[in-house]
């Protein structure tokens, strides 16, 4: 994580160099705006632009405004974009709204930026993939991020109800075993365990590197360069057999990812599905009222199956 922050910490302040030289932008102050949805790295982000502004920034004239939104933001954005007031920067996995962004205008080549041949010379060439951070030839990211899933669980639950909290499961069945005390034994005031089922990005994220845990391809195989949705069967059945014996937190369907972490931090949920970002958030973004934990993924068999992969995301600032 250190080094992640560190590569993000280096890509933001390269790209704000990048502006620095213009000679446009060498006559007077100029004002940027930057738009992002990582809050769970917010107070990160705002360290370092009050660090840029505060030198480089003030040598080269320029002052970075920093906004933070939420995932949901889209309408926002296109709106402010149709006024000609959207953000020079912004966090590239955030969802415009856009069918095409490229074509939009929504987002900019590296390509044009003052000084990129020689920024690109410093990267490995492997990092120009098209579709990953290429589009149509031209650069728009560099792959900065590995992002990895595990099992979250809330241990008070699992002392309320007689569970050593050093002893997570391993197995499904352990799961819905523990999942069934919880919700059994809270009556209501918490469940075993919840899933965000309103949003569709974590089908790609985290269901698909629990089937991986279990020694299955999901989503795409990248040994036969194909679709590989039927990797995804046991873990939807583990989301299934919770639903159907009222051990999953309730309004799955409707029930968004930061819907989910705002309960989780108030300690209504025992478990939940999480990625390496929700560290941040549990510390910063929704902070938690529970003794809280990172565990394996559990398998279907409690057997260790093959490491599930780290995902590789293109791109941070658009």
């Amino acid at each position: 994580m250190v080094m992640g922050k560190k590569r993000r910490r280096i890509l933001l302040l390269v790209l704000l160099f990048a502006f620095s030289s213009s000679s446009i932008f060498a006559k007077s102050k100029v004002k940027l705006k930057m738009w992002t949805h990582h809050r769970h790295m917010g107070s990160f982000l705002q360290n370092t632009v009050k660090i840029f502004n505060q030198s480089v920034g003030r040598e080269k004239g320029i002052e970075i405004s920093l906004r933070i939104i939420g995932d949901d933001a889209w309408s926002t954005f296109q709106e402010a974009q149709r006024r000609g007031d959207g953000p020079d920067l912004y966090s590239s996995g955030f969802i415009t709204g856009y069918a095409n962004p490229f074509m939009e205008g929504a987002v900019a080549a590296l390509d044009d930026l003052p000084g990129f041949e020689e920024w690109k010379a410093q990267w490995p060439e492997w990092y120009w993939i098209e579709g990953l951070t290429m589009y149509q030839g031209r650069i728009y990211s560099i792959p900065i991020q590995l992002f990895n899933s595990r099992l979250i669980y809330n241990r008070d639950l699992f002392r309320a109800v007689g569970r050593d909290p050093d002893q997570p499961p391993r197995s499904y069945e352990e799961l819905k075993v523990i999942a069934r005390e919880i919700t059994a034994q809270m009556k209501g005031e918490a469940f075993g365990f919840a899933y965000c089922a309103a949003d569709s990005w974590p089908m790609e994220w985290m269901p698909s590197q629990w089937a991986e845990a279990n020694g299955d391809p999901a989503y795409w195989d990248w040994h036969r360069g194909q679709w590989a949705m039927e990797g995804y069967r046991r873990v939807f059945q583990l989301i299934v057999d919770l639903q159907q014996e009222g051990m999953l937190f309730p309004g799955a369907v409707n029930l968004t990812n930061d819907a989910l972490r705002a309960q989780f931090a108030e300690g209504r949920i025992g478990m939940m599905m999480g990625e390496s970002w929700d560290v941040g958030v549990f510390m910063d973004q929704f902070p938690t009222k529970c003794d809280w934990a990172v565990a394996p993924i559990p398998t279907y068999d409690g057997k260790f199956h093959g490491k599930s992969r780290a995902m590789l995301v293109g791109g941070f600032w658009n």
